[in-house]
């Protein structure tokens, strides 16, 4: 019995150092970051496309705190350039900057696979552009793989009536578990 108990010792810590060697880490329950208070009265929604979805980002040195853009002319995709994929830049390339304009979510640098970001609405209230977004996370207490990402998501919505230059932008998210996907398929155009 009492050899039975070290050998049962010694695969549990065989099994934590493998995990460890392969530099998985065990994620804590994260809390949904503060959103603010929803407006009630006067919303509009906005219509969107997308034009690039990227769960693993391109740049480790963007900072970890989440950061919104609102591009209404070719000259501001410059403030992209270094932070997205060069496919994603291609497509910026492409869009009809006359009648369109691109919202990109970027939500910083993340230590754990899984932690991706998603639009699932936009909506205008009185003098504020609201974008809700998903922030992805691992279920509490499951495994991720350590490694540097830098997520993001970027839309196309159309310029017609909204006077986007005036309106004061505000990234509200919450926190969704990356298994759920009744969640995760809201994400995109509606």
């Amino acid at each position: 019995m009492k050899k039975q108990a070290h050998f049962t010792a010694l695969t549990l810590l065989l099994a934590l150092v493998i995990l460890t060697a392969c530099q998985f880490t065990i994620t804590p329950p994260i809390s949904p970051l503060p959103v603010s208070a929803s407006p009630t009265k006067g919303v509009v929604n906005v219509p969107f496309e997308n034009v690039a979805l990227n769960e693993w980002g391109v740049n480790p040195n963007m900072g970890q705190s989440p950061q919104l853009f609102v591009l209404l002319t070719a000259s501001d995709v410059a403030q992209l350039q270094s932070l997205i994929s060069a496919e994603a830049y291609q497509a910026l390339q492409q869009i009809d900057w006359n009648n369109d304009a691109v919202i990109a979510v970027l939500r910083g640098v993340q230590g754990c696979s899984f932690l991706g970001v998603g639009i699932e609405r936009v909506t205008v209230a009185r003098d504020t552009l609201f974008v809700d977004a998903q922030f992805w996370q691992p279920p509490p207490h499951s495994l991720c793989q350590t490694i540097l990402t830098s997520p993001y998501h970027l839309i196309k919505v159309h310029k017609a009536g909204l006077m986007l230059n005036r309106l004061t932008p505000v990234l509200r998210s919450r926190a969704v578990d990356k298994g759920d996907t009744t969640d995760q398929e809201q994400i995109g155009p509606k």
